[in-house]
């Protein structure tokens, strides 16, 4: 039987609240554990090149992983690479901005960093998209925070871009 659309979103929804209460629930001991194995696991992907990444500031209050530790590795192996990160657009809208000034950062209203300056990626050019998400299933598809941000921009880049969440 075909899941509609209402029973999708509540779907999604349910499995939103869920995984976003285990991991805010992990002991302090737990969530360095798993960032270690995130960190792993990362080191053990063989990348060709990347001359741009999406990267993201995350959210210590929803106790994501800080994506900076894969920067450093990404940098180590491609030193020219530029990391933009995510600075939205309107109420629905984002786009990559490469930070002029390392310190100049804003909470927006969703109470996420986000640079305010910066160079304005063109999307087509990204190599490598850190892209922040609750849960995924073994397809790939991702659960975010609800909002569509990444859905909407993944559309505009590139195909072959690799997306790591």
């Amino acid at each position: 039987m075909p899941v509609t659309f209402t029973e999708s979103f509540m779907l999604k929804k349910e499995i939103r609240k869920t995984y976003l209460q285990k991991r805010l629930d992990l002991s302090f001991q737990d969530f360095s554990d798993q960032s270690v194995l995130i960190l792993y696991f990362f080191n053990q992907i063989k990348f060709n090149s990347a001359n741009y990444l999406l990267s993201y500031s995350p959210m210590n209050e929803k106790k994501e992983f800080d994506v900076s530790t894969c920067e450093d590795v990404l940098i180590k192996m491609f030193p020219s690479l530029e990391i933009a990160l995510p600075k939205t657009n309107g109420q629905l809208g984002l786009e990559a901005r490469i930070p002029q000034h390392e310190k100049l950062f804003i909470k927006n209203n969703l109470n996420i960093l986000e640079p305010l300056d910066g160079k304005l990626l063109d999307s087509k050019l990204i190599d490598l998209i850190f892209v922040p998400l609750i849960s995924f299933d073994r397809h790939g598809y991702r659960v975010g925070y609800g909002k569509g941000f990444y859905d909407r921009y993944l559309r505009e880049c590139k195909s072959d871009a690799v997306k790591i969440g």
